[in-house]
């Protein structure tokens, strides 16, 4: 790909998530792009505005891909780092698909072709990995027997929640910041885990006879 085309991709991505499709101009995408304005550049690599917002979003689609290279370094053999760790990069996903995201707010409906397939890859790619990592931590007995695509749907709504309120509206609800956010997210994920058996008396007067 030129460098060219790839500056009118990202130029009107950035626009059509600010201005939306219809309020963004191909000379607005020119200037964005470092072309001359109003030239015609734009048509010597799309042969119209719509070719542009079809790349743009499969642009997204890409760099959300790149929101999943943190996770690669699971596992760690340590849950709460995990948890940590995934919480983490949902943050850079998001961050990553934030064009994406905008545009489909303004667009999702208008082009709703245009935006199946990459709502698939974007958006309900990190609910089914995070459904997946839970099951496989409840057949390693690392979690309690649950529903995990449920509780997929609860954890990362509550990330994607937060950070639609802090990127999007610029609020931090109870003006909690992102760490502190995404301790309370883990402390709350890892009542999943299995909890060792109450410490009665009789276990104690045990523990006290093997010793001895």
């Amino acid at each position: 790909m030129s460098d060219a085309r790839q500056r009118v991709i990202d130029g009107a991505l950035d626009l059509f998530a600010r201005q939306g499709y219809a309020g963004t101009s191909v000379a607005q995408i020119e200037k964005a792009a470092g072309l001359t304005p109003g030239a015609g550049g734009l048509y010597a690599h799309f042969d119209s505005k719509a070719e542009v917002l079809a790349a743009a979003i499969e642009r997204s689609e890409t760099l959300a891909d790149m929101g999943y290279a943190m996770l690669d370094a699971l596992p760690l053999g340590d849950l709460r780092a995990e948890l940590t760790l995934i919480a983490r990069g949902s943050f850079v996903l998001f961050d990553a698909a934030q064009s994406w995201i905008r545009l489909a707010l303004r667009e999702g409906d208008q082009f709703a072709e245009l935006f199946a397939d990459a709502h698939e890859r974007v958006a309900s790619r990190p609910y089914r990995y995070l459904a997946d990592l839970l099951a496989s931590k409840v057949n390693a007995s690392e979690l309690d027997e649950h529903d995990p695509q449920a509780i997929a749907d609860i954890l990362l709504g509550a990330i994607s929640t937060y950070w639609m309120q802090s990127r999007i509206f610029n609020w931090h609800p109870n003006d909690v910041g992102q760490e502190r956010f995404i301790t309370a997210w883990v402390d709350l994920a890892l009542r999943l885990a299995p909890q060792p058996p109450p410490d009665t008396p009789a276990k104690r007067r045990s523990r006290m006879k093997r010793s001895s």
